[in-house]
């Protein structure tokens, strides 16, 4: 495992709440010399600790909804692989990820309805070709994204899925968009030089993706292992749903310092959080938190291992 220093943690962190930074900006923030910290950035991305900064897109402002898809497979380590990377490379796959547990495979998926989604999810299992044992759907209606608060950032919180848009884009608005999904962090000018258009094309098709809320934050990519760190998902049932029950979940998600995500779901389970935790025992006590926190409207908690997560945001990336 690498080891970080409390330079290289103080980049992380700040590249984790506001990933698109400048070095000098950053430079500031970390009280070091300019070239010092992009020698410690370069460094970074050697090592495979910092593997660049994603954009956060809220799928629903490009007019689609989002859908999850759970599997598992008779013989679940036969083609996981070539199962990925199909997932990883559809233009409607936003999200997908080998789990441990009683799921193989989950992903999430844009598309138009209910209809266009089960097409969709047919297509793709047909070129998945496993025999699948288990399968169950659900319908995102909320998801939101925690900068890594174990970092010691400040709380930043970026919401999607609160409404649907019927904007339209044109081809050059999505090749910006698959560039910068790519790494974030990338300049104007490279944008411009590897699709073929112009920098004001570029910086103009960015502001209209800040300002329909397409492109609602930034957040760091890098390797968890560097923090001793695994990826699970909570699948959470609840005996009793309402409001509140919800809003203390939210709470909870927002303010733990382990929770990086929150989800509502039609269909599923009605709630889901990822969390990053350093053992089982680490889950564990994160469980017990959680059930202490939510009280009697928590049903059955079921945990899945992550591995290979990743999102693409529907630009195979």
């Amino acid at each position: 495992m690498n080891t970080l220093d409390a330079c290289d943690r103080q980049i992380v962190k700040i590249l984790d709440s506001d990933g698109t930074i400048s070095i000098s900006d950053l430079a500031r923030k970390v009280r070091r010399g300019r070239d010092m910290v992009a020698y410690r950035l370069r460094r970074l991305e050697e090592q495979g600790i910092l593997k660049g900064v994603e954009p956060i897109i809220d799928p629903a402002t490009l007019g689609g909804e989002l859908f999850k898809t759970y599997l598992s497979f008779v013989r679940s380590s036969h083609g996981m692989e070539r199962a990925l990377g199909i997932l990883r490379k559809h233009p409607a796959v936003y999200c997908a990820a080998r789990a441990y547990g009683r799921w193989d495979l989950i992903f999430n998926m844009v598309a138009k309805d209910v209809r266009h989604y089960s097409n969709l999810r047919s297509e793709l299992l047909e070129h998945i070709g496993q025999e699948i044992r288990e399968m169950t759907s659900a319908a995102f209606t909320e998801m939101i994204f925690f900068n890594r608060k174990y970092l010691g950032a400040k709380i930043q919180k970026w919401t999607t899925l609160t409404k649907i848009s019927t904007d339209e884009y044109d081809d050059t608005f999505r090749k910006v968009l698959r560039r910068l999904c790519l790494d974030a962090r990338v300049s104007e000018a490279q944008i411009a030089k590897d699709e073929g258009v112009t920098p004001i094309v570029v910086r103009t098709r960015l502001n209209q993706a800040h300002q329909r809320g397409v492109i609602v934050g930034y957040r760091a990519r890098f390797d968890r292992s560097a923090f001793d760190l695994s990826s699970y998902k909570l699948h959470i049932e609840l005996r009793r749903y309402s409001e509140d029950s919800i809003k203390t979940l939210r709470v909870f998600a927002e303010t733990h310092p382990y929770v990086s995500q929150f989800m509502q779901h039609i269909g599923g389970w009605p709630c889901e959080m990822n969390v990053e935790a350093h053992d089982t025992r680490h889950i564990a006590s994160i469980i017990e938190e959680l059930r202490d926190s939510g009280g009697e409207a928590l049903g059955l908690i079921e945990v899945s291992l992550y591995d290979k997560d990743s999102f693409s945001w529907g630009f195979g990336v």
